[in-house]
């Protein structure tokens, strides 16, 4: 059996207005009722649309002042870029005034030098214009203040059709035998203080011209003989792409004289070889020390250098044989393109007589190929012994000219 409470639950109606919730059954005034219940939905009905125009007002107002925003934005870029060219304009005025000014000025250079230009040139004076103390001086020295005083005269005059400033004329400037004797001994004197004071590098450069260091070149009667210069080569990492004046001048920063750097080469990406004198090695090598930078172990004819991706399909010893090639080119090249050619030969020397299993040694060929290249100039003819004395000479010039008088003849 349906519970009755469960059967009312069903049947409620929904809920009403409240005038249909206060409807008195009892009411017999119908149409006063329906008045209000139409006058509720009514009320209700503007509510719901009031609130749907609150948000759309609302809406339409974030709207605005968000395109208002990007106007501003818009503007303000606008008046940054219009500010700019008011600048430009200001600097091409000062620029206009500026040159407006200096085309004037050359305007009136250019009438002046006209002028001078209109007038009769004046002749040169070569005159000797000499000082009081030196009226005791020789010939020569005559001679070069005869010529010291014109060509100041000359560029006296030809100063003066270069700039209206020196169109006046000016005094002669005195030009002595004696000052210029000066100046010669001024530089005399400076080469001589540097000799009387001499570097510590200059001493050990004129040591090694004289002693023999290597002990390893002496013959059987244990004297010494001469020496065969040796060279080296520091390799250094380098993460980064380096020209050969960027490497020198890093090396310039160290205090290492460049000097002593013979070569710098680039065998592949990220390493630097520095070719040295082997004397030389242990210094660099301090300085290197105190620069914070090591040096690396490199073996330039390993097959491991090359990396071309050119060779990706060479063996192993295809690779050594590539690596070799590229090794002796890169030094003949180096030392093909030395100005002193004696040292090119010296080193390419060194290197082909290292032994055939070290890294850096080279072929024979690579020696003659310099040679080729760099062919060792011809001897002078040398002076002959029989010098004739000025007797002889004056007797060798009257017989030929008295044969050239009888020729005429």
């Amino acid at each position: 059996m349906d519970d009755p409470n469960e059967s009312n639950s069903q049947q409620q109606p929904p809920q009403q207005p409240p005038a249909l919730a206060n409807f008195d059954a009892t009411t017999r005034n119908v149409d006063d009722w329906a008045e209000q219940v139409r006058s509720d939905i009514g009320n209700q009905q503007q509510e719901q649309a009031t609130g749907t125009n609150a948000f759309d007002w609302a809406r339409n107002i974030q709207q605005q002042l968000s395109a208002q925003g990007q106007q501003i934005r818009q503007q303000a870029q606008q008046l940054a870029q219009h500010h700019e060219v008011i600048q430009r304009f200001q600097q091409l005025l000062e620029e206009n005034t500026q040159l407006k000014e200096e085309n004037a000025m050359l305007r009136k250079k250019l009438d002046a030098l006209q002028n001078d230009m209109n007038q009769p040139k004046t002749t040169c004076n070569t005159e000797m214009v000499v000082d009081d103390e030196d009226d005791s001086q020789d010939a020569i020295g005559k001679a070069c203040d005869k010529v010291a005083a014109a060509m100041a005269t000359i560029a006296q005059e030809g100063s003066s059709t270069k700039d209206s400033i020196h169109a006046h004329a000016s005094p002669l400037k005195k030009v002595s035998y004696a000052s210029i004797a000066k100046k010669s001994s001024t530089r005399s004197q400076r080469r001589k203080q540097r000799l009387d004071n001499p570097t510590e590098g200059m001493i050990a450069w004129a040591t090694r011209n004289f002693t023999n260091t290597n002990t390893e070149d002496m013959d059987d009667t244990h004297e010494p003989v001469r020496p065969r210069a040796r060279y080296d080569i520091v390799y250094l990492t380098s993460p980064q792409r380096t020209s050969h004046g960027e490497a020198r001048r890093a090396l310039a920063i160290f205090n290492i004289p460049q000097a002593r750097i013979i070569d710098v080469h680039f065998p592949i990406r990220g390493i630097i070889g520095l070719l040295i004198h082997a004397d030389f090695k242990t210094e660099l090598l301090d300085l290197l020390k105190q620069a914070k930078v090591n040096p690396v172990d490199f073996n330039p004819t390993a097959p491991a250098t090359i990396i071309n991706p050119e060779y990706a399909d060479y063996t192993g010893e295809q690779r050594a044989d590539k690596a070799k090639e590229l090794y002796s080119n890169r030094m003949l090249r180096a030392c093909a393109r030395m100005p002193k050619a004696y040292l090119g030969a010296s080193i390419l020397r060194h290197f082909v007589s290292l032994a055939e299993d070290d890294p850096h040694h080279l072929d024979k060929v690579v020696e003659k190929q310099f040679e080729i290249m760099r062919p060792r100039p011809t001897r002078r003819e040398r002076t002959p012994l029989a010098i004739p004395s000025i007797e002889e000479a004056r007797r060798l010039l009257s017989s030929e000219s008295n044969a050239g008088m009888d020729t005429n003849e």
